[in-house]
């Protein structure tokens, strides 16, 4: 593995553990914590490895909607 997957890997782990712990998500800002160029940056990192943007994600994560578990 080199450097730049495990940062990666990294990065969008906690992006999704964001979104797991519920409530409003300033994309914009949580890029900024985990180190992207910016917002656009980190969703498209985001929608490359999971096949969805963040917000997506988090929409499919909640409690309130089909398939979630």
């Amino acid at each position: 593995m080199s450097p730049t997957w495990v940062l990666r890997r990294y990065r969008l782990l906690e992006v999704a553990e964001t979104v797991r712990e519920g409530g409003q998500v300033s994309w914009a800002q949580v890029a900024a914590d985990l180190g992207y160029a910016d917002q656009a940056h980190l969703i498209t990192d985001f929608r490359g490895a999971t096949g969805q943007t963040p917000a997506a994600y988090a929409a499919a994560q909640s409690p309130a909607s089909p398939g979630a578990e």
